[in-house]
C-alpha cells in the first residue's frame, strides 16, 4: 500500500511528461513565419489547436501542482526509503529511470516555460498579424474601388477609342484635303512672293513717278485756278451769246428740247407682221438658210452656241464674238436677227468712248437740247414701264444690239455700269417702282422739257446685247468682271465669206414667219423648275477646282450661269449636255487661263485635260493642247488660247 502513491505519482508524472513532450514536439514543429497568403488559414488552425490543448495544459498545471505536493511527500517518505533500502537494490533500475525522468522533467519544465513564452509571443504575433490583415483588407477594399474606377475609365476610353476609330477615315480624308489645300496655299505663297518682289522692284519707280506727279499737281493746281477764272468769264460771255441768239430767233420756244430722244429709231412704212406661233427649231433652220444665202457657212455647233448664249442673257447679259478681223463676227448677229424676226441695232464703238454718255447721249447746254443716240431712241421705243414712246411702240417685240469692235475702247469705262444693271435685272420685279429704279438708266435732261430733270429707261429682257472683238494690237482685253458676265465665242474664218452684206446700222426684218414676239422668247428661255443634273453639277465643281488651283475661282453666279446654259441648250440636239458643258469650257474657262504659266500650274492644266476628255469633244481637246504647247518652241511656257475652229459640222 505504501508503494501505491509513489506508483500513482510516477504514472501521473509519466503521463504528464509524455503529454508535455508531445505538445512541445508539436509546437516545436510550427513555423515561426507564415506566408502572407496562407496566414489567415494557419492562424485559424493555430487557434483551434490552442483551444484543443488548453484543457490539457490546465490539467498539466494541476498535475504540476500535485507534483509539488507529492515532492513534499517524497521528503517525508525519505525516511521510509531507508527502510526500504533492501528494496532499493531491487528498485535501483527503477530509481535510475526515475532520476532520468526527473532530469527530463526538469528539462521539459524549462521547455514548457519556454513554450509558454513562445505562446505569448505567438499570441502577440497573431494580434499583430490580425491588425495587419485588417489593414491589408482595408487596403484591398480601397484597391478594389480604385480598380472599379479604373474599369469604368477603361470602358469610357474604349468607347472613345471606338469613336475615334470610326472617325479615322474622315480624318484621313480631311488630311488629304488639307494636304491639297497646303499645296494650293504654297503655290499662292510662291506667286504672292513673286508679285511682292515685282512690287518692290516697281516701288522706286512709283515713288519717282509720285514725286513727278506731285510736282505736276502743284503746277496744274495753279493752272486750274487760272482756268476757273477764265471759265467764270466765259460763262458770262456764253450767257450773253445765248441771249443774243435768242433775240436773233435762233431758239424756237415751241421746240421740245427732248425731241431728238422722242424721234423713233425704227420707222415702218407698214406695221411688221408678228407671228404668235414661232417655232424655235424652225427659226434655227431659217438661220442656216439665211447665212447660206449671204454666202456664209457657220457650223451648226457655232449657231447653237450663239443662240443658247442669247437665251441665258438673263444671267449672262453679254455675248461676245471674238476672233481675227474678217471672220463674219458682225454679220452673224445681223443674219440671226433677220432669220429670227428680231429688230437689229448696230453701234460702232469708237476709241474715244469713255462713259455711258457715249452710248445714250447727253444734254447740250449750248443748244438746250438732248442729243440722243440710236440706242437711246430705240430703248424709248422698247420702253415697257415708263410709257415714253411717241411713236413706233415696240415693247412687245425683240431687239438685238450689236456693239461692233467693242474693245476699241475700255469696256469698263462705257459699258461696265450698264452691264451690272443688266445682271441684277433678273432679281427685281419691274412692276415695283423701287425695284425697277435699281436697273433703270437715268438720262439727265438739264431742266429740259416741261421741267423734267431726267428720263428713265428700263432695259427689259426683250433687249439682247452682243459685242464683237478684233484681236490685234489696237484693242483692249476684257477684264474678269466682264468675262464672268459674258459668253465668249471665238471662231475661225468661215469657208466662204462675202463682205458686201447687211449694210446699215439698224433694220427690222420680219423673217420668214414674221416678227418674234417678246412672250415667245420668254417661253423659250423659261427654265421652269428644271435644275442641272448631278453630272453637270459635278463638272461645274471640277471646273471651279481647276480655276481655284490657278487663283481664279468663280462665284456661285458663274456656276449657275453654266447650269442655265446647259438647261437652255436646244433640246433637239443629241448629246446636248456634254456639248453644252464643252461650250462653257470654251466660252468661260479657257479665256481666263490665257497667259498663265503652264509649268507652274501643271496640275490644273492636267486636271482640265481629263475633264475635256470626259466631255468627248476632240476638237476642243486638240485646241486646248495646242494652246499648252504654243510657246514651247520660243522657250516660253504661257498658255495661248486661240479658240476652236468650228467650221466643220
Amino acid at each position: 500500500m505504501t508503494n501505491l502513491p509513489f506508483t500513482l505519482l510516477l504514472s501521473l508524472w509519466l503521463v504528464v511528461s509524455f503529454i508535455s513532450v508531445g505538445i512541445l514536439a508539436i509546437m516545436w514543429r510550427l513555423p515561426k513565419f507564415w506566408e502572407f497568403k496562407n496566414l489567415q488559414g494557419k492562424c485559424s488552425e493555430l487557434e483551434q489547436r490552442y483551444k484543443l490543448l488548453e484543457p490539457e495544459v490546465e490539467q498539466g498545471a494541476r498535475m504540476a501542482a500535485q507534483l509539488k505536493q507529492d515532492t513534499a511527500n517524497v521528503e517525508l517518505l525519505k525516511t521510509q526509503v531507508e527502510k526500504l533500502e533492501h528494496e532499493k537494490q531491487q528498485l535501483e533500475p527503477i530509481g535510475q529511470k526515475v532520476a532520468e525522468l526527473e532530469s527530463k522533467l526538469v528539462t521539459k519544465h524549462d521547455e514548457l516555460n519556454q513554450t509558454a513564452a513562445e505562446e505569448k509571443t505567438l499570441r502577440e504575433e497573431i494580434i499583430r498579424l490580425e491588425s495587419v490583415k485588417k489593414s491589408e483588407e482595408e487596403g484591398i477594399e480601397t484597391r478594389k474601388k480604385a480598380v472599379e474606377e479604373l474599369s469604368k475609365e477603361i470602358e469610357s476610353l474604349n468607347k472613345r477609342f471606338s469613336e475615334l476609330r470610326k472617325n479615322i477615315p474622315l480624318a484621313e480624308s480631311e488630311l488629304v484635303s488639307l494636304k491639297q489645300h497646303q499645296e494650293h496655299v504654297t503655290g499662292d505663297i510662291i506667286r504672292v512672293e513673286s508679285q511682292l518682289k515685282e512690287l518692290r522692284n516697281s516701288h522706286d519707280e512709283v515713288k519717282k513717278d509720285l514725286d513727278k506727279m506731285t510736282e505736276k499737281y502743284s503746277y496744274l493746281k495753279g493752272e486750274s485756278q487760272a482756268l476757273e477764272k477764265e471759265i467764270e468769264a466765259r460763262t458770262k460771255h456764253l450767257e450773253a451769246l445765248k441771249a443774243d441768239h435768242k433775240n436773233a430767233g435762233g431758239v424756237n420756244e415751241t421746240d421740245d428740247p427732248m425731241g431728238d430722244l422722242w424721234s423713233p429709231n425704227f420707222v415702218f412704212s407698214q406695221t411688221p407682221r408678228v407671228s404668235n406661233e414661232a417655232n424655235e427649231e424652225s427659226r434655227m433652220r431659217d438661220l442656216s438658210k439665211n447665212l447660206e444665202n449671204r454666202g456664209l457657212v457657220f457650223a451648226d455647233r457655232t449657231l447653237n452656241a450663239f443662240h443658247t448664249a442669247l437665251k441665258v442673257a438673263d444671267i449672262s447679259p453679254l455675248t461676245v464674238l471674238s476672233g481675227i478681223s474678217g471672220t463674219g463676227k458682225s454679220l452673224l448677229p445681223r443674219a440671226y436677227s433677220d432669220a429670227m424676226g428680231i429688230h437689229f441695232l448696230g453701234l460702232a464703238v469708237q476709241p474715244r468712248w469713255d462713259s455711258p454718255q457715249d452710248m445714250f447721249g447727253f444734254y447740250n447746254y449750248m443748244e438746250q437740247k438732248y442729243k440722243a443716240t440710236e440706242l437711246a431712241r430705240a430703248m424709248v421705243q422698247f420702253e415697257r414701264y415708263n410709257k415714253l414712246a411717241h411713236g413706233g411702240d415696240l415693247k412687245d417685240q425683240m431687239m438685238l444690239v450689236l456693239l461692233d469692235e467693242m474693245n476699241l475702247a475700255r469696256v469698263e469705262y462705257y459699258f461696265s455700269e450698264f452691264l451690272s444693271k443688266l445682271e441684277i435685272r433678273r432679281d427685281v420685279d419691274p412692276a415695283k417702282l423701287t425695284d425697277r429704279q435699281k436697273v433703270e438708266i437715268a438720262l439727265e435732261m438739264g431742266h429740259g422739257s416741261k421741267g423734267i430733270d431726267e428720263v428713265r429707261l428700263y432695259p427689259d429682257r426683250n433687249i439682247l446685247f452682243v459685242g464683237t472683238m478684233n484681236e490685234d494690237e489696237s484693242t483692249q482685253n476684257l477684264s474678269d468682271k466682264v468675262l464672268d458676265r459674258s459668253c465668249v465665242l471665238r471662231f475661225g474664218k468661215p469657208k466662204q465669206l462675202q463682205t458686201n452684206q447687211a449694210k446699215g446700222s439698224a433694220f427690222s426684218a420680219a423673217g420668214p414667219d414674221g416678227m418674234l414676239p417678246r412672250d415667245t422668247w420668254m417661253k423659250w428661255t423659261d427654265l421652269g423648275d428644271n435644275t442641272p443634273s448631278v453630272y453637270t453639277v459635278d463638272v461645274i465643281e471640277q471646273l471651279n477646282d481647276v480655276l481655284n488651283m490657278t487663283g481664279k475661282p468663280f462665284a456661285h453666279r458663274v456656276g449657275k450661269a453654266i447650269g442655265n446654259y446647259v438647261l437652255s441648250y436646244p433640246d433637239w440636239i443629241s448629246g446636248r449636255e456634254k456639248i453644252a458643258l464643252a461650250d462653257q469650257v470654251e466660252q468661260r474657262i479657257l479665256p481666263k487661263l490665257r497667259g498663265l504659266d503652264v509649268n507652274e500650274h501643271h496640275d490644273a492644266f492636267s486636271k482640265l485635260s481629263t475633264i475635256l476628255a470626259d466631255l468627248e469633244d476632240p476638237v476642243l481637246s486638240a485646241a486646248f493642247e495646242e494652246g499648252r504647247q504654243s510657246n514651247h518652241s520660243r522657250g516660253m511656257n504661257s498658255f495661248i488660247w486661240r479658240g476652236v475652229d468650228r467650221c466643220e459640222n
